[in-house]
């Protein structure tokens, strides 16, 4: 008897093209490589985690969205718009979490490089920009 090829169900296939795509995309690969390491900075620490529900209880009439920061869900390539809206409609509250965490100076050299990393890249005009165009 022959042998039937493997075939992927068509949600699965759908999920493997999108996510070869998004990686392949420089665009798509850098705004999502910054999200994720914004939600890393924030949901990895409890005390920033706290800082930045508290920023963002301060500033609630000026952000878009009651929701805060959403994680990336590493499986399903298809559900990432959510985490990309999350960032943009919490922006200035994670600039504002940025510069707390900075001026404190309690942070260990490599985390206190990602911050500014991320508040560099948050800052530069194509990074508010692609988010909105993906």
């Amino acid at each position: 008897m022959a042998k039937r090829p493997s075939l992927c169900c068509f949600g699965h296939a759908l999920n493997l093209a999108v996510s070869y795509t998004m990686k392949k995309s420089k665009v798509c690969k850098d705004a999502l490589e910054t999200v994720f390491e914004i939600s890393r900075l924030v949901k990895f620490s409890p005390k920033r985690n706290a800082a930045f529900d508290k920023i963002r209880a301060a500033n609630e009439d000026y952000n878009q969205s009651p929701v805060g920061l959403k994680t990336f869900c590493h499986t399903r390539w298809t559900v990432r718009g959510d985490p990309l809206e999350s960032v943009v409609a919490n922006y200035n509250s994670l600039l504002q979490l940025w510069e707390e965490s900075l001026e404190s100076g309690q942070l260990e050299h490599d985390v206190k490089a990602r911050i500014i990393g991320v508040k560099t890249v948050m800052q530069n005009f194509s990074f508010f920009v692609r988010p909105q165009a993906i």
